[in-house]
C-alpha cells in the first residue's frame, strides 16, 4: 500500500504551490503605522478616530534575520522549487536529494511562523498568511511522511551482505 502512494505524481505539491501563489497576493498582515512610527517609518499627519494601517503581503514584505533581509516573495519561490523538484523526481526526470526538499520545505515553514508571530505582535494576521502557513505544513508533513515511508522498505545493508545460512 506504501508503495502504491510513492508512485502517484506530485500533483499534490503542484496543487499546495498553486495555493501559495494566491495566498502571496492576499493580505499576510496588517500593521498600524502607529507600531511602524518609532522605526523610521513618519506618519505624516493624524486624525482623532483615524487610523493608517499597512497591508503586507508576500511581495512588499521581507523578514529580518540578525541583519540579513529576506524578502517573503522567497517562500512563494521556493514552494515553487519543492514542487518542480518533486515532480522531477517523481518522472524521473530528476534525482535530487531529499534533504533539499526537506530543507525548503522547512525554511518556508519558518518563514511562514515568524511573519505570523511579528504579526501578531504588531498587528493583525490576514488569510494569505493562514492560507500559506496550512499549504507550506501540508507540504513539509507530506515529505516527512514520504521519506519516512522510503526508508521502511528500505532493507538494511548489513542483512544484505551476510551470507544466509
Amino acid at each position: 500500500m506504501v508503495q502504491r502512494s510513492l508512485q502517484k505524481p506530485s500533483i499534490g505539491f503542484l496543487i499546495a504551490a498553486v495555493v501559495i501563489l494566491i495566498g502571496s497576493f492576499l493580505p499576510w498582515a496588517k500593521v498600524p503605522a502607529s507600531a511602524l512610527a518609532g522605526q523610521g517609518f513618519l506618519v505624516p499627519f493624524s486624525f482623532p478616530g483615524l487610523q493608517l494601517s499597512i497591508s503586507v503581503n508576500a511581495w512588499n514584505g521581507y523578514i529580518n534575520l540578525m541583519g540579513l533581509e529576506l524578502p517573503n516573495w522567497l517562500v512563494v519561490l521556493s514552494a515553487a522549487g519543492i514542487a518542480a523538484m518533486r515532480w522531477g523526481k517523481q518522472s524521473g526526470a530528476w534525482d535530487v536529494a531529499d534533504s533539499w526538499l526537506m530543507g525548503l520545505a522547512i525554511y518556508n515553514v519558518i518563514v511562514s511562523i515568524w511573519v505570523f508571530f511579528a504579526a501578531v505582535a504588531g498587528g493583525s494576521v490576514g488569510i494569505g498568511l493562514v492560507v500559506t502557513i496550512g499549504a507550506n505544513a501540508w507540504m513539509l508533513v507530506t515529505l516527512f511522511r514520504q521519506m519516512s515511508a522510503i526508508k521502511r522498505q528500505q532493507p538494511l545493508e548489513a542483512s544484505a551482505e551476510s551470507p544466509q545460512f
